[in-house]
C-alpha cells in the first residue's frame, strides 16, 4: 500500500527538497477547527504533520511560480484534480517546466499515488473533471436569469464592497505576473484607490484576463474576505469559451488559449 507519508518521505530520500502538502488547521476562537492549511515539509519528522483528505481542497499549484519557492529545488505537491488542472496549464504557458515538480494524488480513499511526468498528470486527468459545486451552480444560474440591468445592479453592489486586498489574485495559480497591471503606475492602466470605478475595472480586467485559461478551482472567491463571488465572472467566462470555442482548460499539454489565437481564415475583420 503506497500510504501518504511513506510516499512522501521516498521523494524526500530520492532528492525532492520540499513536500507542498496540507496540515490540520489550528482552532478558531469559537473553538471550531479551521480547514487544512499548506505546508512544506523539508525533513522525514516534518512528514509526519502532512495529510491529504477530503477537506483538503486549496490549491497549491499557487506555490509553483513564487520565486521563494522555485529556489528550493525539486518541488513535489499533494494536488487535487484543480491542483492538476494549474499545473498543466501552467505547462502550456511555460511556467512549468518537465521534471520541476512531482505530484502525490488520491488514488482512491486509503492509497496514493505519485506521477513523475506531466504526461502522466495528463492521463490521470481523463475522465476526471470535476464539476461545478452545486451551490456555485445554483448562483451562476440565478445570475443569467436576470435581465442586464438586474446583473449589472448586482456586480455594481459587489464591487463596491472590494476593499482592494488582492486575495482573489494571491490565491490564484494563474494570476502570476510579477508586476500585475492593478498595482502598476507607471503607466497606470486601472485607477489602484478602492473606489467604485477602480473596483470594476479590476475586476472586469482580471476575469478578462482569465478567460480561457481559468481551469475553475474557485480559490478567488473563496479567499475573498468580503465574500464576494467574484469566482462567478471567471467561471462563466470559462463555459462561454467552452461553448463557443470548444475548449476548456487544464486537461491537455497540447491546449492553446482560444482568446489570444486567431486563424487566417476567420472572417472577422479587427484581425486583419
Amino acid at each position: 500500500m503506497n500510504t501518504l507519508h511513506t510516499l512522501s518521505r521516498q521523494q524526500l530520500e530520492l532528492g525532492a527538497q520540499v513536500i507542498i502538502g496540507y496540515t490540520p488547521g489550528s482552532n478558531g476562537t469559537s473553538g471550531t477547527s479551521r480547514p487544512p492549511k499548506p505546508f512544506f515539509a523539508q525533513s522525514p519528522e516534518e512528514v509526519e504533520q502532512l495529510i491529504f483528505d477530503d477537506t483538503c481542497h486549496y490549491n497549491l499549484a499557487v506555490y509553483l511560480t513564487k520565486k521563494e519557492v522555485t529556489a528550493l529545488g525539486k518541488r513535489v505537491l499533494f494536488a487535487t484534480l484543480p491542483t492538476l488542472r494549474s499545473i498543466i496549464r501552467l505547462a502550456v504557458e511555460h511556467q512549468v517546466n518537465e521534471g520541476d515538480v512531482a505530484v502525490i494524488v488520491r488514488a482512491n480513499d486509503t492509497e496514493y499515488a505519485l506521477l513523475n511526468t506531466l504526461a502522466e498528470m495528463e492521463t490521470f486527468l481523463n475522465g476526471r473533471t470535476p464539476a461545478m459545486s452545486q451551490e456555485d451552480r445554483e448562483q451562476l444560474d440565478a445570475l443569467l436569469a436576470m435581465n442586464q440591468e438586474e446583473r449589472w445592479a448586482f456586480w455594481k453592489e459587489a464591487f463596491e464592497t472590494c476593499i482592494r486586498c488582492y486575495a482573489c489574485r494571491q490565491a490564484c495559480p494563474l494570476c502570476y505576473c510579477a508586476t500585475c497591471a492593478a498595482t502598476a503606475n507607471q503607466p497606470q492602466w486601472i485607477p489602484v484607490a478602492q473606489h467604485a470605478l477602480g473596483n470594476t475595472e479590476w475586476h472586469l480586467m482580471r476575469a478578462m484576463h482569465l478567460a480561457g485559461r481559468c481551469i475553475t478551482c474557485g480559490q478567488c472567491g473563496e479567499a475573498c474576505p468580503m465574500g464576494l463571488p467574484v469566482h462567478l465572472l471567471a467561471f462563466y467566462l470559462a463555459e462561454t469559451v467552452q461553448h463557443e470555442y470548444g475548449a476548456a482548460s487544464g486537461l491537455t499539454l497540447t491546449e492553446t488559449t482560444p482568446m489570444s489565437v486567431y486563424k487566417p481564415e476567420d472572417t472577422t475583420n479587427f484581425i486583419r
